[in-house]
């Protein structure tokens, strides 16, 4: 007892006179009753309620220490009729206190039965505890799979997200290629649309210098009638005319083939411009496809995106169940370490009943 501290002695002792009154002084209290109300351990309650009930039982009177007033006055009288009395009273006395050992051993068994149901139940609280751990180990690991498999599902993510970014980089590339292409094919065309404005330039020319030899072989022509109405008169003069027209001839022959190479050179520029044109069509084609890749590659991104957001706030929710999980299997081990307590300390509790009942 003196382990026990007097305010704890106290709670245990005020919890079991609550109880019997409770009880209208009729039942006692059982020890795991009086250890609820009064918020202590077994050992304890058990210790401070052996001392409660043996002062409740003893109430057998003890005999006299004395001889009466009637026996020492009747003592001359009647000494055999005193000691007669007196084994009388000592017997009665041997009587009560068997009574009240047989009441104690009652009292003792009662109490060792109460102390047993109280470990069973016990025992069966701390199966249930260990139940419901198993289940929260299994929850935990549980969610540690779920967590482990979110983390492989981010890693592919982030796999296709280097991947897309990857093809990305190379759709700009590409795009930038194009239209570097189509830069260089615009400066082409503009060297293309240069030399064919001095092709009409020099077109213009022989064009004029074609109507110019025209003019002179009309003049020519004119020329060559006056020289033929002289004839008779003026051969002098005919025979320069005819020199004039063999050299008009030689200039028509040279003014036409120079037309004919002037529509070959025609031909050719034409040529040139519908190459041009067509490269320009097929540039802007490109362009236009690059511009559409861009937009599918923008959206594709904008998706990637969007996924890699719902799998770190999926992996950001299996963290917190996680830690649920073992702030969880942290009480419950808290509470089983609990239970165990107890049950060892009911355990000492029985084995020193059953000591003392043998």
């Amino acid at each position: 007892m003196s382990s026990i501290s007097r305010e704890i002695r106290d709670r245990i002792l005020t919890a079991a006179e609550a109880l019997y009154e409770a009880s209208g002084r009729e039942l006692l209290p059982t020890v795991n009753a009086v250890r609820q109300e009064a918020r202590c351990s077994m050992n304890d309650a058990s210790a401070v309620m052996r001392e409660w009930r043996r002062q409740l039982l003893r109430q057998v009177k003890e005999p006299p220490a004395s001889i009466p007033e009637s026996v020492q006055a009747a003592h001359d009288r009647a000494l055999a009729e005193t000691w007669k009395v007196a084994q009388e009273l000592a017997s009665e006395a041997l009587e009560a206190a068997r009574q009240a050992h047989a009441q104690e051993r009652e009292q003792m068994e009662q109490m060792r039965q109460e102390l047993a149901e109280a470990f069973e139940e016990q025992a069966r609280e701390l199966e249930l505890l260990q139940s419901e751990r198993d289940a929260l180990q299994q929850a935990s690991e549980q969610v540690g799979m779920e967590r482990d498999q979110a983390q492989v599902e981010l890693g592919q993510l982030r796999q296709r997200v280097d991947e897309q970014a990857r093809d990305l980089d190379l759709v700009t590339a590409d795009r930038d290629r194009v239209r570097g292409d189509l830069e260089q094919t615009r400066e082409q065309l503009a060297e293309l649309k240069g030399m064919m404005t001095a092709t009409m330039q020099d077109l213009e020319e022989v064009r004029e210098e074609r109507d110019q030899a025209r003019r002179s072989l009309q003049e020519a022509r004119e020329a060559g009638a006056r020289v033929q109405a002289e004839h008779d008169q003026l051969r002098k003069a005919l025979d320069e005319a005819t020199v004039a027209r063999e050299q008009a001839q030689r200039e028509s022959r040279e003014a036409r083939e120079a037309g004919v190479e002037a529509r070959a050179e025609r031909d050719q520029l034409r040529k040139a411009l519908d190459e041009a044109t067509a490269a320009r069509e097929q540039a802007q084609r490109e362009s236009r496809q690059a511009h559409e890749a861009g937009a599918e590659a923008r959206a594709e991104r904008d998706q990637l995106r969007k996924l890699l957001e719902e799998a770190t706030a999926g992996r950001e929710q299996a963290q917190w169940e996680s830690r649920e999980a073992r702030e969880g299997l942290a009480e419950m081990r808290g509470r089983v370490a609990a239970a165990e307590e107890s049950r060892a300390e009911l355990k000492s509790v029985v084995e020193w009943l059953q000591g003392k009942a043998r």
